[in-house]
């Protein structure tokens, strides 16, 4: 399967490689990520010297990460090498590897919802061009992600709307469903006359208006929590409390202040 917009890899990429043959002069590869295309790498460039004895690290119908030495464009060549690809490259490499195929996993559901399989490789490319390869590729997960999460608009997407609700669907599919919990925690102090008094009608108005419960952390800390489907609508409503408890505290003369506000996925 073709993963990306460019055919062929650049010269210095890593890519992801599966060992087809080991002959007597040379390693032959495909390049999984680049659909399946050949490349060879030379007995030298998958060894390593141990004692004065050369040793083959790559194995027939295994998987792994190979620098791209050279590319021989009208013929088609591309050179690899197993030597200098550091430990933490391979490791990056690889996560990188994994994490688009969950985008490409995602995305043909997408194409499928659209057209069954009644679509040929133009058709899959160009929507692949609108979507996922609009994103920059050691981004995009980190992006359809997010744009699950907080429920985005598709504004980098050029789709219909009817392909937006059908794209997110594939997403709800992948991900699952899920809420969004954010806290807003806050340091609320009265050293006034009557002070604990004001705080807690403060808090219960909060409540009433908001349908909210304001949480004790450690007295002067506070806590408030909100939850729906999405980050962007429970940050509103706590930058809005936050708001009224800033007002409050000039109102009252007490003592406000903002430590964070954070959301988590449950």
């Amino acid at each position: 399967m073709r993963f990306y917009k460019n055919k062929i890899p650049n010269i210095d990429d890593i890519v992801i490689c599966r060992v087809k043959k080991i002959e007597s002069d040379a390693i032959y590869v495909s390049l999984l990520e680049y659909d399946d295309i050949e490349g060879m790498v030379q007995l030298a460039n998958a060894s390593t010297r141990r004692k004065k004895r050369s040793i083959c690290l790559l194995k027939e119908n295994k998987q792994y990460p190979l620098l791209v030495i050279s590319i021989d464009k009208e013929k088609g060549y591309i050179d690899l090498s197993n030597k200098f690809v550091s430990d933490e490259d391979k490791e990056s490499t690889t996560e990188k590897y994994e994490l688009y195929k969950k985008v490409l996993k995602i995305f043909n559901n997408f194409m499928y919802s659209l057209f069954q399989n009644n679509y040929d490789d133009t058709i899959w490319t160009n929507y692949a061009m609108k979507t996922i390869w609009s994103i920059d590729t050691s981004k995009c997960y980190s992006y359809i992600s997010e744009l699950y999460y907080n429920n985005d608009n598709m504004s980098n997407f050029d789709l219909i709307e009817d392909e937006k609700i059908k794209f997110k669907a594939s997403l709800e599919k992948f991900f699952g469903t899920f809420k969004v919990l954010t806290k807003l925690v806050f340091i609320l102090r009265n050293p006034n006359y009557g002070g604990v008094d004001i705080i807690k009608q403060i808090f219960d108005q909060i409540n009433n208006d908001f349908n909210i419960i304001t949480k004790t952390d450690v007295v002067p800390s506070y806590i408030i929590e909100h939850m729906s489907k999405t980050k962007d609508s429970n940050e509103k409503i706590l930058n809005e409390i936050d708001i009224i408890l800033s007002n409050k505290s000039k109102e009252y003369n007490m003592i406000y202040s903002k430590k964070e506000i954070v959301s988590s996925f449950i």
